[in-house]
């Protein structure tokens, strides 16, 4: 295995889809939407695991090369001469420690947003497509904006609050430090200083992209899950956030959940951008 991985994840309508567009115009870089991969690795690691019969032929050197191969065999068409996979899913934050066995000097993205902005952004996202039933609800009618937040929200599976549980609980603890935040903000106002940032962060060479002309899409994708043009990004990068669309309680109950902006939590020193 001759290329490189990185992982991103965060938090959703935070510029993660913006930022792989971005990284795609390298050569040497593949990015993409989410990847099944996590998926995949988990459900390996539940087969090597101790309630399978087979779990007595795998040591823990077997299950990383296993794993490894795993990786190695779905990027299997991508290997540029000092390629770099940027493999996506909001989840990696939790398996950070495993993450740290089977790539160990990965790191892992975070694109980060303040909640309330990313609820009004579904929230946007759902009144442009009046028609689908979509994966964020279980393809079922949630008719309040309500009984909605209380879905994205919740800290196993929820679409904001199972990625948002899964950063905190690894920013308290020794894998921290595998961490690079970059903020929406930092991303969409200053690309070129963020992307200059980054690569430093990442130790890469340096590259110009493109900011004016940004094109990307995963049409199929959003497709399947409900959400037509949920991963569309076209032309020039800049900030466009406009005034919230949702009840003032709604904002205010989130209005404080940008935790990696507080100095006194970062007690590991993570890279924010």
């Amino acid at each position: 295995m001759t290329k490189k991985f990185h992982f991103i994840a965060g938090l959703p309508r935070s510029g993660s889809t913006l930022l792989s567009a971005i990284l795609r115009q390298n050569p040497k870089f593949y990015a993409r939407v989410t990847s099944p991969l996590y998926a995949m690795t988990d459900r390996m690691i539940d087969t090597m695991g101790p309630d399978m019969k087979y779990s007595s032929f795998f040591d823990e050197e077997r299950r990383i090369s296993v794993l490894r191969g795993l990786f190695d065999a779905y990027y299997h068409d991508f290997d540029p001469e000092g390629g770099v996979v940027f493999d996506t899913n909001r989840m990696w934050t939790s398996s950070a420690p495993l993450m740290a066995k089977l790539f160990p000097e990965s790191k892992i993205i975070c694109c980060v947003r303040h909640v309330h902005r990313i609820i009004d952004s579904f929230e946007r996202v759902l009144r442009n497509n009046p028609l689908e039933y979509n994966s964020l609800f279980a393809f079922k009618n949630e008719p309040t904006i309500y009984g909605r937040v209380k879905m994205m929200m919740n800290a196993r599976d929820g679409v904001i609050g199972g990625p948002h549980s899964a950063l905190r609980s690894i920013w308290f603890t020794e894998h921290a430090k595998r961490l690079i935040v970059v903020r929406y903000e930092s991303l969409v106002k200053q690309p070129e200083q963020t992307m200059k940032t980054l690569y430093q962060a990442l130790g890469l060479e340096p590259f110009r992209h493109d900011f004016g002309h940004v094109e990307y899409a995963e049409p199929e994708y959003d497709l399947r899950i409900g959400l037509p043009g949920l991963h569309t990004t076209r032309g020039s990068v800049e900030f466009r956030e406009g005034p919230l669309s949702i009840p003032p309680d709604v904002a205010q109950n989130y209005a404080h959940s940008n935790f990696w902006d507080a100095p006194q939590e970062n007690i590991h020193g993570v890279k924010v951008i």
